[in-house]
């Protein structure tokens, strides 16, 4: 404050060189300040990278089967390809054994499913008896009618039964 008043009442040269080193140390400040704001602004930004580019435990373990040849999981390829794991002759290569083994996966599961029929079918004969019996029951009158057949037993006469 006494350097404003001596500057005010014509302390001279001492006093301007004082104000303009003022001036200065306070440009410095201004400019130090902007610069420390665009370095927290960029660490923000890189941090915010960083935090996409970790892996939870599930992507590790994701991870870990894309690596130990289980590409059934896209995101996890994803991950893994961008991580530098996998190379894309890596997947592709992958893409060619899986729809090599699509007919024998396709083959399996029609087996499975006439089995599981079967199986099924003979556990529950007789609700599958019973069932039958009730939607036959039901189904029969609606194609009697349908068919116009107003006389089963001449019907059955012309099929032979």
């Amino acid at each position: 404050m006494q350097t404003l008043k001596n500057y005010i009442n014509g302390g001279g040269d001492e006093n301007d060189a004082l104000v303009k080193e003022g001036v200065e140390l306070y440009k410095t400040i201004k400019s130090e300040n902007k610069s420390l704001d665009e370095l927290a602004e960029k660490l923000n930004e890189n941090a915010a990278e960083m935090n996409k580019l970790t892996m939870t435990g599930d992507d590790l373990s994701d991870v870990q089967k894309v690596l130990n040849g289980d590409y059934s999981d896209a995101a996890a390829v994803l991950m893994a390809y961008n991580a530098g794991m996998i190379s894309t002759q890596d997947v592709e290569e992958s893409q060619y054994k899986t729809i090599n083994n699509l007919e024998k996966a396709a083959n399996e599961t029609g087996k499975n499913t006439v089995i599981g029929l079967v199986e099924g079918t003979e556990d529950y004969k007789g609700a599958l008896i019973e069932n039958s019996n009730g939607l036959a029951n039901l189904v029969l009158p609606e194609y009697d009618t349908a068919m116009g057949i107003n006389s089963p037993s001449r019907e059955m006469y012309k099929r032979g039964v």
